[in-house]
């Protein structure tokens, strides 16, 4: 994957924990929500750099919100 594809997958991730934080949908489950959008960018932070070793998972992570 390309930087170009780790920046759409951090955008998506970043909106996902917005929706989810700011929206009603959110109200009353904001720590759980918020704990799953972490959860799911550690993870996809893990299968990149084990994909690229030059992987930069702090940033990936700064860019998601997180």
């Amino acid at each position: 994957m390309t930087r170009k594809d780790y920046k759409a997958f951090a955008e998506i991730i970043e909106n996902c924990r917005i929706i989810c934080v700011e929206s009603d949908y959110g109200r009353g489950y904001e720590n759980s929500y918020r704990l799953a959008v972490r959860e799911i960018a550690e993870e996809m932070s893990k299968a990149f750099k084990v994909e690229n070793p030059r992987f930069v998972a702090e940033k990936f992570l700064d860019a998601c919100g997180i």
